[in-house]
């Protein structure tokens, strides 16, 4: 979100070898999370993946995120944390046709310090926007379980 430009370079063949040698432990590593930085279109068969859809029985239910089976001709493009997960929950490894990296370069001119929730300032120069945002869900989460909620989300 602060990078001058991005660059998006292939990385089929690293995104296989990472899916293929992951264990959960390596989650819990932050110099990991750097590498999941991507998109993978993949073809699921008989998968887990995350999948928006009305599952609602409603005619009105609004469109909701959720991790489920799916079986499809037509490739999905998921992230590189949604390919990890994939593979994680079921310890099958998913065929991903294609992957790309999200390098980013340098950093936008002009950007200042702002404070969330008049509490938490994030100085887009050198703080991590996501990392700030769950430090903040977690201190207002007893008090504002609503507000902790949208955090949530926008943490993602």
């Amino acid at each position: 979100m602060r990078a001058a430009s991005l660059e998006f370079p292939d990385f089929t063949a690293g995104a296989r070898q990472m899916m293929e040698r992951v264990e959960l432990e390596d989650c819990f590593r932050p110099a990991f999370w750097k590498h999941l930085r991507g998109y993978a279109l993949v073809e699921p068969n008989d998968d887990v993946v995350p999948i928006q859809a009305k599952f609602g029985r409603r005619a009105d239910s609004d469109p909701t995120l959720a991790w489920n089976f799916l079986t499809s001709k037509q490739p999905i493009w998921i992230t590189g944390p949604d390919v990890i997960a994939a593979k994680l929950i079921t310890g099958k490894p998913l065929k991903i046709l294609e992957a790309i990296k999200v390098v980013p370069h340098g950093v936008q001119p002009g950007l200042v310090p702002v404070k969330l929730y008049s509490q938490t300032k994030v100085n887009p120069r050198r703080d991590d926007l996501g990392v700030k945002l769950v430090e903040l869900r977690s201190s207002v989460k007893s008090k504002t379980p609503e507000l902790a909620g949208g955090l949530k989300v926008a943490a993602k």
